[in-house]
């Protein structure tokens, strides 16, 4: 498991600006390669890949609970993506005093939604009309993972 740092903003960029990856995280909105490098300096981010295809991407939102993002290049998706997604989420118990991991998954993100619950997370509840695509608002479905399952 490698902790990404400044060193890294290539391969973040590489990975968050892939074509089969930016429209899912962007919704309408803009991501810039500036947005990245301030991403990468936050403190209240922690960047983990398990492999050259994978970005684990974790907001700090309390002393308690990380929001995570998950981008996997198309080389790295299948079998592969939820075994490093496992080790991923095992790192962040071993490593950190984090006790649960969430995610926002837009409703029409039925491929995320699988490997959410692939990964352990489960359903807890919905975030309505919170994710703009398209000029329309979507439902994001709230997911979650607690260490002590």
């Amino acid at each position: 498991m490698q902790q990404l740092t400044e060193g890294d903003i290539g391969f973040v960029v590489k990975v968050l600006f892939h074509p089969t990856i930016y429209p899912h995280i962007v919704g309408d909105g803009v991501m810039t390669k500036e947005d990245v490098v301030r991403m990468v300096y936050n403190p209240n981010f922690l960047l983990l890949s398990p492999n050259k295809y994978s970005l684990f991407i974790f907001e700090h939102r309390s002393r308690a609970i990380l929001e995570g993002h998950t981008s996997v290049l198309p080389k790295g998706r299948g079998k592969k993506c939820v075994e490093a997604g496992k080790r991923t989420i095992q790192w962040v118990w071993d490593n950190t005093s984090y006790r649960k991991i969430v995610g926002f998954t837009p409703i029409s993100n039925v491929v995320a939604q699988k490997y959410n619950v692939k990964l352990g997370f489960t359903k807890e509840g919905v975030c309505s009309r919170s994710y703009l695509v398209k000029g329309e608002l979507q439902d994001q479905i709230i997911f979650g993972i607690n260490k002590e399952n």
